[in-house]
């Protein structure tokens, strides 16, 4: 849609109509007679707003009741109507700040084969520490699949955040990764907290997971 959108030839050319696709391969006229309608340069703008509404409202329309329904059942719609979108967010999603509460953190962090008190652990709080904010908020989503704290901190995050040693040689034997399902992060044993760092970044950079 973005692109019939900013098309700047003869939208024709495209040989679209005024047809939408469904899921299943199904083709439903978005007017009466559709199909032998062509998308124009004059009429673009109205397929796409008949196009999107069909995709976002008709076409969703079950599943969305469906959802709503099952949402209901967990909390009364008198209750959820006293938010905004954004509150409601923040309340199903989590907080979106600048950065991690590193304390709260490393308060409700579980270890796995090591210790809190270990050099290891410390590293790790210590590489985090001296990452950027936006470099922070990646790392939790590395490990967690979500970029948001939970709204009431760590303690509540389900499963909580676990750091699980892996034994190395050397510092090029491996790279970290994360087991999302579980929220852990499973840590070669670095040399330093340097290195600990680099690596960290690295594969927070390049998307790699478990």
């Amino acid at each position: 849609l973005q692109r019939l959108k900013n098309y700047t030839g003869d939208v024709s050319d495209l040989c679209c109509s005024f047809v939408a696709t469904t899921s299943d391969g199904q083709e439903v006229p978005l007017i009466p007679n559709g199909a032998e309608m062509t998308v124009t340069n004059e009429n673009r703008f109205r397929y796409v707003y008949l196009l999107s509404d069909f995709k976002l409202n008709v076409e969703l329309r079950d599943c969305s009741n469906a959802f709503l329904r099952g949402f209901q059942r967990l909390l009364e719609e008198r209750w959820f109507r006293m938010f905004g979108e954004q509150e409601l967010q923040q309340i199903i999603s989590g907080s979106m700040g600048a950065g991690l509460d590193l304390q709260d953190l490393q308060k409700n962090t579980l270890y796995q084969n090591c210790r809190a008190e270990d050099r290891y652990s410390t590293d790790f709080f210590k590489a985090l520490a001296a990452m950027d904010p936006k470099k922070q908020v990646a790392l939790l989503r590395f490990v967690t699949s979500c970029s948001r704290t939970p709204l009431l901190g760590f303690s509540h995050l389900v499963p909580p955040f676990t750091l699980v040693r892996v034994d190395i040689r050397k510092d090029g034997d491996k790279l970290p990764t994360a087991a999302t399902c579980f929220n852990a992060l499973k840590l070669p044993t670095y040399s330093n907290w340097k290195v600990t760092r680099a690596k960290l970044e690295f594969v927070v950079e390049q998307g790699a997971g478990s």
